[in-house]
């Protein structure tokens, strides 16, 4: 063979070798199905779902039932539960924990959140001022009132007036029950409404 054929035929391989090289094969995509569900999963999974509907509609209907309601009643307790334990607190040692500027605070059973408690016993008393007013009672509760502002005037405070806090949240407790959370949530929005337009200086 001669010189020049041999290197044409070398010529021929190089550009070979190249054309295949620069060829790009694109990844071979695999496509992940869903996973077919039996019939006895897909019975399941459907009783799942009207469970959870009809839980819901439950719980949507007991916001029109009285807090009396036995499955009611466990909100009552969160709510004035951390109160009377406070007044429990102050009849047995007398101390309060309080922020660094000496605001009272407190914290609820199973919670992270602090709260004032001057400001949540006035809010609780402001609330219950306008039941009072809406079902046509006696308000009773001066005296969860007097005691807040104890509270933010730094005064101490004597069995009386944590007789007095005790007495209106047991009236306030006795109201409650004739109310439905929806009742409940339509005051406390009011009162939550008002102190907001306080701030504001519109009222």
């Amino acid at each position: 063979m001669g010189k020049k054929s041999r290197m044409k035929r070398e010529a021929a391989e190089v550009r070979s070798h190249r054309s295949v090289a620069s060829v790009r094969v694109p990844p071979r995509v695999l496509v992940e199905r869903e996973p077919v569900m039996t019939q006895d999963e897909i019975q399941v999974a459907l009783a799942i779902e009207l469970h959870d509907q009809v839980e819901h509609l439950r719980l949507l209907k007991l916001n029109d039932e009285p807090f009396s309601h036995p499955d009611n009643q466990h909100k009552i307790d969160k709510t004035f539960k951390p109160m009377f334990h406070w007044l429990d607190e102050q009849e047995r040692t007398g101390e309060s924990d309080a922020m660094p500027d000496g605001t009272v605070i407190l914290q609820p059973e199973g919670e992270t959140e602090w709260y004032p408690v001057a400001d949540a016993f006035r809010s609780v008393a402001d609330t219950y001022e306008l039941v009072a007013k809406d079902q046509g009672v006696e308000f009773d509760g001066e005296g969860l009132r007097k005691l807040a502002n104890m509270i933010d005037y730094g005064m101490p405070l004597t069995q009386r007036e944590v007789d007095a806090a005790r007495k209106s949240l047991a009236w306030m407790k006795s109201v409650t029950l004739l109310l439905t959370p929806t009742e409940f949530s339509n005051f406390t929005t009011a009162i939550m409404t008002r102190q907001t337009l306080v701030e504001m200086g519109i009222l």
